[in-house]
């Protein structure tokens, strides 16, 4: 994940226009509207906000590119992610940990969802790429290998989402109610 491109910012952006893009994406995609809500998302955009918000955890993932801080892996960030998120939200479904692998299991058919979709247009771009003559070089190929680049890097990124979402599951399991998380 990419905090700059989840809220819509370059790196030059100040704190006032990381919290204006925050305050912005999060509405627009906040799972309690009615239309245009989506939990996956959110999620994603609280943890580009954690992170950018942050004056250490930004000079890290600038510095290296990598989310995850010296405190909290990129599961665990989830984790607590999800958890802020559930607490902020009123839930109706009783317990904590089973809104939370309900959230996981919703955000995992998302992501599921967009991998097929960039999957089957990769198929597609390939084919279309073989069929233009292998030594012409010019603007539409260009497009094309841009493109098919692009379906490259968002399956890898789906992949990985997905490979967090398992971990947080799996790290949920760990939970209980006798751990001190209250029914919600």
């Amino acid at each position: 994940m990419n905090p700059y491109d989840v809220l819509g910012i370059s790196k030059e952006a100040t704190q006032g226009d990381i919290k204006a893009a925050y305050k912005q994406a999060a509405q627009r995609a906040h799972p309690d509207k009615k239309e245009g809500g989506d939990a996956t998302e959110y999620i994603l955009i609280q943890e580009a906000y954690a992170i950018l918000s942050d004056p250490q955890a930004k000079a890290h993932y600038d510095k290296t590119g990598e989310t995850a801080g010296n405190t909290r892996t990129v599961v665990e960030q989830r984790l607590v992610t999800l958890f802020a998120y559930l607490l902020d939200e009123s839930c109706d479904s009783g317990n904590l940990v089973h809104a939370a692998e309900r959230a996981m299991s919703a955000s995992n058919q998302s992501f599921v969802a967009l991998l097929r979709k960039s999957e089957a247009r990769l198929i597609r771009l390939r084919s279309l790429r073989t069929r233009v003559a292998a030594q012409a070089r010019n603007l539409f190929t260009e497009l094309i290998d841009g493109r098919i680049e692009e379906e490259i890097a968002n399956i890898a990124n789906y992949e990985r989402e997905l490979d967090i979402n398992n971990a947080v599951v799996d790290m949920l399991a760990d939970y209980s109610d006798n751990q001190g998380l209250p029914p919600c």
